[in-house]
């Protein structure tokens, strides 16, 4: 092929055994990550007093 690429190369190994299982596993901790810094700002909100 003129770029280079060849068959074998998409018969890699995919992480996980499948791609929407890895694209499930990163939304999943994408909204673990939002979740925790949500709880994080929202417990050590320090107000200030005038």
């Amino acid at each position: 092929m003129a770029d280079g690429t060849t068959q074998e190369s998409s018969q890699e190994r995919v992480p996980l055994g499948s791609w929407p299982r890895l694209y499930t596993l990163c939304c999943v901790l994408a909204v673990v990550v939002m979740a925790l810094l949500y709880w994080f700002t929202s417990h050590y909100n320090v107000q200030i007093k005038s």
